[in-house]
C-alpha cells in the first residue's frame, strides 16, 4: 500500500507538520506489517527507521539482567514507535516487540535525517514534535522504574 500525507496527518506526532513536509515524509515511507512476538527494534542496532502504528499493539522493553523482560511502555494504534532515529549515535536503546498483529508505516530516517539538513523547518517541526515524545517516554520510564526499585517503608 502507498503511503500518502492524507495517512500521516491522522498521527498526534505529525499534528501541524505542513502538507509539503507530510509529503515528503509518505515518500520516504511503506506499510509494514509483525507477527506476534515478532521483534520490530532490538537495542544498540541502527536507528535507520521508526514506525507509526496503524493496528495493534506493541511492547517497549528492556532487558534486565538476572530478571525477566521488563515492559516501559505499551503503544498501540496513531502512536510512534522508535525515537532514537532522530538524534545521535542513532542506535535503539530500547526493544520492541509486537504483542499481537501490527500493521505500521516505517519512515526511512536516513532520508528523512538527509531532508531535515536540506530543510531547516521540516527539521526544527520533527524535533520539537519528537522532543514531546521523548519526555512522555522518559516519564513513563520513570513511573516504571519506581514501580520496580521504589524505597520501601520498614
Amino acid at each position: 500500500m502507498t503511503v500518502t500525507a492524507h495517512d500521516l496527518a491522522e498521527y498526534r506526532i505529525l499534528a501541524g507538520v505542513s502538507d509539503e513536509h507530510l509529503q515528503l515524509i509518505a515518500d520516504s515511507s511503506s506499510e509494514v506489517r509483525f507477527g506476534t512476538d515478532e521483534r520490530i527494534l532490538s537495542t544498540d542496532e541502527p536507528a535507520d527507521h521508526f514506525y507509526l502504528i496503524r493496528s495493534g499493539r506493541v511492547a517497549i522493553e528492556i532487558d534486565a539482567p538476572g530478571r525477566t523482560t521488563i515492559v516501559i511502555e505499551t503503544i498501540s494504534a496513531l502512536d510512534v514507535v522508535g525515537v532514537s532515529w532522530l538524534l545521535p549515535p542513532h542506535r535503539w536503546t530500547f526493544d520492541a516487540t509486537a504483542l499481537e498483529a501490527v500493521t505500521a508505516i516505517e519512515v526511512d530516517a536516513v532520508a528523512l535525517r538527509a531532508a531535515c539538513e536540506i530543510d531547516p523547518a521540516l527539521g526544527y517541526a520533527l524535533y520539537t514534535r519528537f522532543a514531546v515524545l521523548l519526555h512522555e517516554r522518559l516519564v513513563a520510564t520513570r513511573i516504571r522504574a519506581l514501580d520496580l526499585y521504589g524505597a520501601t517503608t520498614s
